[in-house]
């Protein structure tokens, strides 16, 4: 802990012993969060409540919760619900493969002119969840939130069923 994070802390607490504050400080992930906290002026960090994971703004993350101490972000995206995978004859083009046909095309791994492939759903999307480091978050492109629907599925041709989702902005 440097001298001026001592005489910062003695200042806002004054009746407490420093060794005691600089103990427990040191015992968390994240000193200078803790050193922040204790004297009344952490600040969570600005950032976006969605980015785009790519350039070509196909998939949008949304930030769940940001945890101080590790400086991540937790966040929830939308992609195609996977039926699974399976070996599928190599003359089969995958978009052919549907949900319809899945059972039917599949195919032993042991014959031959197979491959591996996963097959996802034109009709249905699942949520998923996952955490990134803030600076990687911070890299990303904010989303803007009111074309977030336009923007998420303009390149769906079909309906899609989306499970009840919470999307809030800022």
């Amino acid at each position: 802990m440097t001298n001026i994070e001592k005489a910062l802390l003695s200042t806002v607490h004054p009746t407490l012993e420093i060794s005691l504050l600089e103990e427990i400080i040191d015992a968390t992930p994240s000193s200078c969060v803790a050193t922040e906290i204790l004297c009344g002026i952490y600040l969570e960090p600005e950032m976006p409540s969605a980015v785009w994971k790519d350039k070509e703004q196909t998939v949008s993350y949304h930030k769940s919760s940001f945890d101080k101490w590790n400086n991540t972000v937790s966040y929830w995206f939308m992609t195609p619900k996977s039926l699974g995978g399976g070996y599928f004859p190599k003359t089969i083009k995958v978009e052919d493969i549907t949900e319809a046909n899945f059972k039917e095309l599949k195919k032993d791994s042991s014959e031959e002119n197979v491959h591996y492939v996963t097959v996802y759903s034109t009709t249905e999307m699942e949520r998923n969840t996952n955490s990134m480091e803030l600076t990687r978050w911070m890299k990303l492109s904010p989303v803007d939130m009111t074309e977030l629907p336009v923007a998420c599925f303009e390149s769906q041709k079909k309906s899609i069923k989306i499970p009840d989702t919470e999307v809030t902005a800022g």
